[in-house]
């Protein structure tokens, strides 16, 4: 211990180790807290230590012996073979440190190599692509040798090494003259160029968790041409019927030929054919008693014989009444409309002659008679909070920004208008039992109204006013608000002009509103014009008092809020009951302020 402490320079602390009976096999297990106590103060110093101490033990050689250097007994031996199984990297480790070699092992230099980052590439073929490659034109992409790929690239790659791998993995994009790279923005399908650097760092940075991108070539398209060839299995099997063998691809197809193949289905597993029905005299059908299992064949054939030579017959029989039957079928689809149109004019003759013989002139109430009559599908408002109204609807989907073009387009598709209107918005989620279809049909009449009857009609836009008659007439039927912005010399040609004087506009507005049998109405019942008159003279009802004086309370707690809680209760009771009461005198300046405080 002595000649260690002496190459370290702390023989001065020699006395020390003797005194504690400190030995180099003793200095292994001692913490820095006991060589701290002993002298060695320095991180330095213990650590060399340790070292000579270690190099000692391995070496055999007993210090404390003397310069005779005698080996150690069985014990020591026992401890120096310890030593060169578990520490032999950290002393090799420690050795190098002390002596300037290096100080990594080969497993910290695996470590300490380059970490990967992998990427979904896409390369696409048109080089003016603009959205994600839908399913077909991956399946194509991937086997032109394009579509998707991944790239494995090293977080420290830049530019010409990222451009590089790719190329390598797309060998097509050498010669396109350029791509880009590309990423798809948001939830949607539109592609956007990536511009920043290319380098992987970078990449990572704009990307994203995805770790997705599109590359598109710049001045030549890719050819889609399969790289592939396509090998076809060999693979046969025979045939049960004839005994032929035949390629597995093509026995199904000679299954549908083969004529021997029928004599082959004896297996108990297929299901047995279904029951065939036999009429009797009396026009009912009973089922055919036929056996499943393979010893009635024959009696099976022989009634399904006997029941092809009675249906032959009977087709006989009545070839003159399939005759008109097939005659009928092919000329119904082409009677729907003007059959639907034929049911809704005899409606609406029928609501007027119902309210000629009762005297019915209330417009609202011909208008609630003549739908509860015509109306389809669900009832048009919500009679309950707690029960949600199913039935058939006419969806249509519609822009706010281009309302008229896209809810034109979609009103042309809608084969039977009686059916309730189901109203969606883009990008709007709300579920319409009644409040986005009366929204739209406000917002279709304003848009109307500005643009087909506020200069005037547009002869140029004839065409345009049948939808619009459709649109009013939905609007009348089905709740919506009243178009009441047409002026008396168009409602007088509307209703009273005729035929042979009426210009394009009003003669197709005519045919719209006929569409739901408005028209019809307008005609035969003079006061149902007054649902499309603006009448300023309207009912001042408590709903509009309520919305028109928009009181601006003050905070709760306040004096003023007690004053204004009575003014609001007094108005609520004068507007309810129609008349004031008495001794209103004290409360009545209250009322003025409450209202001007805005």
């Amino acid at each position: 211990m002595d000649s260690i402490l002496r190459e370290l320079s702390l023989q001065t602390l020699t006395p020390r180790f003797q005194q504690q009976r400190i030995t180099p096999r003793a200095v292994e297990a001692l913490e820095d807290e006991d060589l701290i106590r002993l002298g060695v103060i320095t991180i330095g110093d213990r650590i060399n230590l340790r070292d000579l101490c270690r190099e000692h033990e391995a070496r055999g050689v007993n210090v404390s012996a003397g310069p005779s250097g005698v080996r150690r007994t069985s014990a020591s031996s026992v401890s120096v073979e310890r030593q060169l199984l578990f520490h032999c990297d950290r002393e090799n480790r420690n050795r190098r440190r002390r002596y300037g070699g290096p100080t990594t092992t080969r497993r910290e230099t695996s470590k300490k190599s380059r970490r990967s980052y992998t990427i979904t590439c896409v390369c696409l073929a048109d080089r003016c692509a603009e959205v994600v490659p839908r399913p077909a034109e991956r399946h194509l992409l991937q086997s032109a040798g394009l579509g998707v790929r991944k790239v494995q690239f090293c977080t420290d790659d830049d530019e010409n090494e990222v451009i590089a791998k790719i190329q390598g993995t797309f060998p097509k994009l050498q010669d396109s003259g350029g791509f880009e790279i590309l990423q798809c923005t948001g939830n949607g399908r539109n592609l956007s160029v990536i511009k920043s650097n290319w380098s992987i760092e970078e990449l990572k940075t704009r990307i994203g968790p995805q770790a997705k991108i599109y590359l598109r070539p710049i001045q030549k398209s890719l050819s889609t041409n399969s790289v592939t060839s396509t090998q076809t299995t060999n693979l046969t099997e025979t045939c049960n019927g004839c005994k032929q063998i035949f390629p597995i691809l093509e026995l199904r197809e000679h299954m549908l030929m083969c004529v021997n193949i029928v004599s082959s289905d004896d297996s108990d597993s297929e299901l047995p054919p279904p029951p065939l029905a036999v009429a009797t005299p009396e026009g009912e059908h009973e089922p055919g008693l036929l056996q499943t299992t393979s010893d009635s064949i024959v009696e099976d054939t022989h009634i399904r014989q006997v029941t092809s030579e009675m249906q032959e017959e009977e087709v006989t029989r009545n070839d003159s009444l399939e005759v008109q039957n097939v005659h009928y079928g092919q000329n119904e689809s082409g009677h729907d409309k003007e059959a639907e149109e034929t049911s809704v004019n005899s409606i609406a003759q029928h609501t007027v002659e119902y309210c000629q013989q009762n005297n019915i002139s209330d417009p609202v109430e011909v208008l609630r008679y003549y739908q509860s009559k015509l109306q389809k599908g669900r009832k048009l408002d919500m009679t309950s909070l707690e029960t949600c109204e199913e039935g058939e609807t006419n969806y249509i989907l519609v822009d706010r920004s281009h309302l008229l073009e896209t809810s034109f387009d979609e009103i042309r598709e809608i084969k039977d208008f009686r059916i309730t209107l189901e109203v969606g918005f883009y990008d709007e989620k709300a579920a319409d039992y009644g409040g986005p279809r009366k929204e739209f049909f406000r917002l279709a009449l304003l848009k109307i109204k500005e643009k087909y009857f506020d200069a005037g009609l547009k002869m140029h836009l004839s065409e345009d006013y049948y939808l619009v008659g459709v649109i009013m007439a939905l609007s009348i039927m089905q709740n919506g608000k009243l178009p009441v912005f047409m002026s008396e010399e168009i409602l007088t040609e509307l209703i009273h002009g005729s035929s042979d004087e009426l210009n394009a506009c009003v003669k197709e507005l005519q045919n719209g509103l006929e569409v739901l049998g408005v028209y019809t109405l307008l005609k035969h019942i003079p006061t149902f014009v007054h649902l499309f008159r603006y009448s300023p003279a309207a009912r001042l009802t408590k709903r509009k008092i309520v919305s028109l004086l928009d009181p601006k309370f003050s905070p709760d707690g306040s004096n003023h809020r007690q004053f204004e809680n009575k003014i609001y209760a007094f108005l609520e009771i004068s507007v309810r009951s129609g008349r004031r009461k008495k001794r209103t005198s004290d409360i009545e300046p209250y009322f003025a302020v409450c209202y001007l405080r805005r």
